[in-house]
C-alpha cells in the first residue's frame, strides 16, 4: 500500500507529472494556431531564460539568496515553470487542456511553496520573516529588496556546470518541435509524406539534434566526459563536415535565385559568419562554421541541415571548453570549465 501510495504520488501530483501531462496532451488534443503557437514559444524561452538566470544566482541552503531575480520574487523557479507552462498551453491552443492543467497546478505548487517557504524559515529564520516581507511570493509587483553583498549570477555556479540544467533547458525546445510535428501529421494523416515541406525536415531534424545534444551534454558536464569521440574533433573531419555540407547542397539542394528575401537572409546570416571569427568568444563557441553552413543552408533552401551542422560544431566547442587539450602534447585534460 505504501508503494503504491508512493507511486500516486510520484507521478500524479508532481511538477514533473504535471509537464509531461502536458507532453502527451498537446499532440493528442492540440491544434496548430499561429497566433498562439509563436507567442507561446516565445514565453516558453523567457521562462527558460528566468530559470538559468536563477540556478546561476541559487546557494542552496547555504546563504539566503537575495539577488538577481530574488529581488523581485522569492520563488523565481516557480514563476519560470508557470511561463514555460503558459507557453505549452498557447502552444496547444485547446482551452478544456489549459484549464485542467492550471486547475492541478495551482493545487501542486500552492502545496510546495508552503513547504519551501516552511523549510527556509526554518533554516533563515529571522533573516527569512524579514526578506517575506519585503518581496511577494510568486509574481512581480510593487516591493523588492535591494542585492545582498557579494551576491551576483555566475556561469561557475555548480547549480550550472555540475548539473543538467543546460540539457534540461536544451529539452524544452523539444516541446514546439514536438507539437508542430505532430500537428502537421494529424492534419495531414496518410499524405503527410508526400505533403512535407522544408519546415517539417527543418522540425523533424531539429527534433532529434537537440534530443541528441542534451543526452551527450548530461554525461559530459555531470561526469566530465567528452561528448564526441577525439577523432570526430580533429580539423579534417571538421573540413570534411563542411565539405560535406557545401557538396549535399549543390548536388539536391535547390538555390532560390528570384526569392531576394531568402539571399539577403543568407548573406546576412554569412557576414555574421565573418564577424565572429574575428572575435576569440565567437570563434571558440563554433560559430563560424555553424553561421556559414547554415547561410549555405539557406541559400539553397537545405534548411534540415542547420541542426545537424549546429549540434556538431556545438558539441565540438563544448568539449573543447570542458576538457581543453594540450596544445604541445594533443593530450586531452579535465579542466574547470570557466
Amino acid at each position: 500500500m505504501k508503494r503504491l501510495k508512493h507511486r500516486l504520488k510520484k507521478w500524479f501530483v508532481t511538477r514533473p507529472a504535471l509537464r509531461f501531462g502536458l507532453a502527451v496532451a498537446g499532440p493528442l488534443f492540440g491544434t496548430y494556431a499561429e497566433e498562439y503557437f509563436w507567442p507561446g514559444v516565445a514565453l516558453l524561452a523567457v521562462g527558460a531564460l528566468l530559470h538559468l538566470w536563477a540556478k546561476g544566482c541559487l546557494r542552496q541552503n547555504e546563504v539566503l539568496v537575495v539577488c538577481g531575480p530574488y529581488r523581485f520574487v522569492r520563488h523565481p523557479f516557480y514563476l519560470s515553470y508557470l511561463l514555460i507552462d503558459i507557453g505549452l498551453c498557447l502552444m496547444i491552443a485547446n482551452i478544456y487542456v489549459t484549464a485542467v492543467y492550471f486547475l492541478l497546478w495551482s493545487t501542486v505548487y500552492y502545496f510546495q511553496i508552503r513547504r519551501e517557504d516552511a523549510l527556509l524559515l526554518n533554516i533563515f529564520d529571522e533573516k527569512y520573516l524579514e526578506y517575506r516581507k519585503k518581496v511577494p511570493t510568486l509574481i512581480p509587483y510593487g516591493p523588492n529588496a535591494p542585492s545582498a553583498d557579494g551576491q551576483s549570477f555566475s556561469w561557475n555556479n555548480p547549480n550550472i556546470i555540475r548539473r543538467s540544467e543546460i540539457s534540461r533547458l536544451l529539452r524544452l525546445a523539444l516541446f514546439p518541435l514536438m507539437f508542430f510535428l505532430a500537428y502537421r501529421i494529424r492534419e495531414a494523416g496518410f499524405n503527410y509524406i508526400h505533403e512535407a515541406g522544408q519546415a517539417d525536415f527543418f522540425a523533424l531534424s531539429a527534433l532529434f539534434a537537440v534530443f541528441i545534444f542534451s543526452k551527450l551534454l548530461n554525461p559530459a558536464v555531470k561526469r566530465r566526459n567528452r561528448m564526441l569521440p577525439s577523432w570526430m574533433e580533429r580539423t579534417i573531419v571538421k573540413i570534411g563536415v563542411q565539405l560535406a555540407v557545401i557538396g549535399s547542397c549543390l548536388g539536391i539542394g535547390a538555390p532560390e535565385i528570384n526569392d531576394r528575401a531568402l539571399l539577403v537572409s543568407a548573406l546576412i546570416v554569412a557576414a555574421f559568419a565573418v564577424l565572429s571569427a574575428w572575435i576569440g568568444p565567437l570563434r571558440k563557441a563554433g560559430l563560424p562554421p555553424i553561421l556559414g553552413s547554415s547561410a549555405i543552408a539557406l541559400a539553397w533552401q537545405m534548411y534540415w541541415l542547420v541542426p545537424v551542422v549546429a549540434f556538431y560544431y556545438a558539441a565540438c566547442a563544448v568539449d573543447e571548453k570542458l576538457f581543453p587539450r594540450d596544445e604541445n602534447t594533443s593530450v586531452v585534460t579535465a579542466g574547470e570549465s570557466s
